[in-house]
């Protein structure tokens, strides 16, 4: 049963239940040994791929461009803040469309 507990890395809430506190804190334990194993093989498999793979690397083609603020430094805006100026300015043009 804890192999297939290990394998499914679920448990049934009834199992679960009768189990005494001292034996969940193994079962516990003993679920985290094997998150930690399949995590270290799978980062050793990783690696080794990585190795074998001799493909040259992509360049990435996304790029950042910050939008800028009078002074030339990024501007930055700040949620629930109101820029007076800004506002009246959209109200007009708003108002100017109509």
């Amino acid at each position: 049963m804890l192999a297939k507990i290990l394998e499914d890395m679920w448990v049934e809430p009834e199992v679960l239940e009768a189990l005494s506190e001292e034996q969940k804190r193994i079962l516990f334990l003993k679920m985290r040994e094997e998150q930690v194993r399949r995590w270290r093989v799978r980062e050793e498999r990783e690696e080794r791929e990585a190795k074998n793979d001799n493909r040259p690397k992509k360049a990435f083609n996304k790029h950042v461009s910050w939008l800028l603020g009078r002074d030339g430094d990024v501007s930055v805006s700040v949620i629930g803040e109101v820029d007076e100026f800004r506002s009246s300015k959209l109200l007009q043009s708003l108002m100017n469309n109509r």
